[in-house]
């Protein structure tokens, strides 16, 4: 029996001759890992993305786990975050010195639910992190008003979804 094997490839990145020859530059530059580009980078970025500051790490995971600690989250806090994301999501809780709190997600966006993290809210609860999964953002302005209720600290994963826009209300919606 001859079965036919599809692969289907995962957001395979755009790589042309402009990106291959920025490569080039920096590898030639002798600046790897700092330097001009990274801060010509997280400039673009910032403004970009319509924010004051960006700093350029390794991966999002670096990303997550530094603002947990900046955030002063550690040993015998909670975090509410999703059970649908990366492994990492719950790792870098963890090795902030936290301990990761499930809450379920919303069945239509598939994100992490306001109301459930609501309910998921303790004493130990020091942050929530909800993950921007798979390009949908997550209802941030809910979020804000949860952390800002309980005097949380809201860090967002946004590694999916950097481009990510909330959707209008319904009542703004064109009808259709």
């Amino acid at each position: 029996m001859n079965a036919t094997v599809t692969h289907v490839k995962f957001a395979p990145p755009a790589i042309g001759e402009l990106e291959i020859a920025e490569v080039v530059a920096t590898l030639r530059s002798g600046w790897l890992s700092t330097g001009p580009r990274v801060r010509q980078f997280e400039r673009a970025f910032a403004d970009y993305i319509g924010v004051p500051h960006a700093i350029a790490l390794n991966s999002c995971t670096a990303g997550l786990h530094l603002s947990l600690l900046v955030a002063g989250v550690g040993p015998g806090d909670e975090v509410i975050t999703t059970p649908l994301t990366f492994c990492a999501t719950a790792n870098t809780i963890v090795h902030a010195g936290a301990t990761p709190r499930f809450a379920d997600v919303d069945p239509l966006s598939w994100n992490l639910s306001p109301a459930l993290a609501a309910e998921a809210v303790t004493p130990r609860t020091r942050a929530l992190l909800p993950v921007h999964y798979a390009g949908r953002p997550v209802d941030v302005p809910a979020f804000r008003a949860l952390a800002d209720c309980h005097g949380l600290v809201l860090v967002e994963d946004a590694a999916h979804c950097v481009e990510g826009e909330q959707p209008a209300p319904r009542s703004a919606r064109p009808e259709t």
